[in-house]
């Protein structure tokens, strides 16, 4: 079975253990950007809820043009945004300052291509989950080849229940972004995300 992933902003914990359990596994790295999809965008349990992160483009989201050629804006500082929000979300967790370091320099360094930013921060969430995967990607469009294709749709399994900083207030969310499992569970992540079912 293959399966084919588009390359999400911090992806989902579904799309995390899909990735992380096909046998053969690939990113799409000829498509053109998708707007409104996790490519630049995700979700963070806060306080008041699910809070839902979107990094700026340069020529705004309408523009078309390859995912590879999309470039971030700086125009404004959404790198402070986003690192105060995940802050705020995490600080209480019980993981977060031995996890903190992997990921805050994403919101202190600038990154010019999106593609290349998301390829680099799912690089550094492998080795905060000391998981050993390789990342291949695409050398070509095909729309055809792969059993599973979540290039419009982002994977949705059934996750089991995990503490949350704010569950007691919100209730669990499962639809979240894979810090969110990293910095309540620290290092039993990576058993959660193998213990999860994939196949179709």
């Amino acid at each position: 079975m293959s399966t084919l992933l588009s390359l999400p902003y911090l992806p989902s914990v579904a799309w995390m253990a899909v990735f992380l359990k096909s046998e053969n596994v690939w990113i799409e790295a000829h498509d053109n950007f998708q707007k409104s999809t996790s490519r630049n965008r995700t979700t963070i349990a806060a306080a008041n809820g699910l809070q839902h992160l979107s990094i700026p483009l340069v020529g705004g989201r309408d523009t078309h043009r390859l995912y590879g050629e999309t470039k971030i804006s700086y125009t404004e500082n959404w790198q402070k945004n986003h690192w105060r929000s995940i802050v705020s979300a995490y600080n209480r967790s019980p993981f977060f300052e031995h996890y903190a370091y992997f990921f805050e320099p994403f919101y202190t360094q600038r990154h010019e291509q999106l593609f290349k930013y998301n390829s680099q921060l799912l690089n550094t969430i492998l080795q905060a989950l000391k998981a050993s995967k390789e990342i291949s990607f695409t050398e070509q469009y095909d729309v055809n080849f792969y059993t599973q294709d979540f290039r419009k749709n982002e994977p949705e399994l059934n996750l089991p229940r995990y503490w949350q900083v704010f569950e007691d207030r919100n209730g669990f969310q499962p639809k979240v972004c894979v810090l969110d499992l990293i910095f309540n569970l620290g290092p039993q992540a990576l058993a959660y995300l193998s213990k999860l079912e994939v196949v179709p």
